[in-house]
């Protein structure tokens, strides 16, 4: 058994995630999950019928993978009464409701995570070490990519989305742009964008999302990330070119590859070469999908309650990704390109330099 009692806070599709985590961890042990669906619930699992009975049962932990729009209230109990918590994305679609909370954590002491998953799979963790190390020089520019038609009315994927305001900017794209603030080290300066919603899409609100985001050190990232797709052919590539070469990821949990620029072939080769210096897995992968990742994070929320290490992606680093958020969708709606870290200035967020 276990040392560590931990609870999860729902048990939909990221819910069971966590618990088959939790069941093949050494150290953490399932006390139970709050779930009002009771037929969500294997029989073999206790299931509490409130966060304050969870909290009662002694619970060293809390990991909330409850709708977002339930999270301000079981993450304001826990953190109230002591529980180190982690909280799936977004802490809240709302900021003034994921400040507060980012508050009570700083006010009560009580850590407070976010479970941004992508930033522990092999590839992002290794594109992070090639900017910081200057493997292949500065980071110039790059392509995002993410193309997928998902479905929401699928029995196996959550339906809340369906109805949610901004679903992929809000349910999906938010993995990925904290991913790019993770791996490049740097903040988003300012954003252009656009938001918009097919015919054939099955959601009420916007499921495509393009931008043109400006990083510091004058990092350019051109990305798209959609949800109503003309194929079910899923479609990730995340490519970003430095000064002596280039990263490519080409799956979302597969290996980085990469290609070194050789000077000398700038005019000894071909013109239009697809040929020349071809990409080469260099490893950071492939990881197991939605299983490395989250046996990764619970481990390093594990150490945080252990107090073996601190707590990363906080609350207070969220909020920087929830304001690019919202830029983007300020910048989609007024047609204008908008100052990312101006505006995260008079919010009063911290902002890394």
């Amino acid at each position: 058994m276990g040392d560590l009692k931990l609870a999860v806070a729902g048990f939909g599709v990221r819910g069971k995630h966590w618990v088959s985590a939790i069941s093949s961890d050494l150290i953490g042990e399932l006390a139970g999950v709050i779930e009002p669906n009771l037929e969500r619930v294997p029989e073999n699992l206790h299931v509490f019928s409130s966060v304050a009975e969870g909290i009662s049962s002694k619970i060293d932990g809390l990991i909330v993978a409850s709708p977002p729009s339930t999270h301000r209230e079981i993450v304001e109990i826990a953190l109230n009464e002591g529980i180190p918590t982690l909280c799936e994305k977004p802490l809240s679609p709302a900021m003034s409701e994921a400040k507060a909370l980012a508050e009570i954590s700083r006010r009560t002491g009580t850590p407070l995570l976010v479970g941004m998953n992508f930033r522990f799979v092999a590839a992002s963790r290794g594109l992070r070490e090639l900017v910081s190390t200057n493997e292949f020089g500065a980071p110039m520019f790059a392509d995002f990519t993410y193309i997928r038609n998902r479905d929401g009315r699928r029995p196996d994927l959550n339906d809340y989305p369906l109805i949610m305001d901004q679903p992929m900017l809000i349910d999906q794209s938010i993995h990925h742009l904290d991913l790019m603030r993770y791996a490049y080290g740097r903040e988003v300066v300012r954003v252009s964008a656009v938001t918009w919603n097919p015919a054939t899409s099955v959601y009420t609100d916007d499921s495509c999302v393009g931008a043109v985001l400006e990083f510091e050190d004058g990092l350019i990232v051109n990305y798209l990330g959609t949800w109503t797709s003309g194929t079910n052919r899923f479609d990730f590539r995340w490519r970003t070119d430095f000064v002596d070469g280039t990263v490519i990821q080409n799956e979302q949990f597969g290996a980085l590859a990469a290609s070194r620029r050789d000077p000398s072939l700038s005019f000894g080769s071909k013109l239009h070469d697809i040929e020349v210096e071809p990409p080469q897995v260099i490893g950071w992968g492939p990881s197991e999908p939605f299983v490395d990742d989250t046996n990764a994070l619970l481990s390093h929320f594990i150490d945080v309650i252990l107090g073996k290490d601190a707590p990363g992606p906080t609350a207070h680093d969220h909020l920087l990704t929830l304001n690019l958020i919202d830029s983007i969708i300020e910048a989609s709606r007024e047609g204008v390109r908008v100052e990312v870290l101006d505006r995260a200035e008079s919010l009063g967020l911290v902002v890394p330099h």
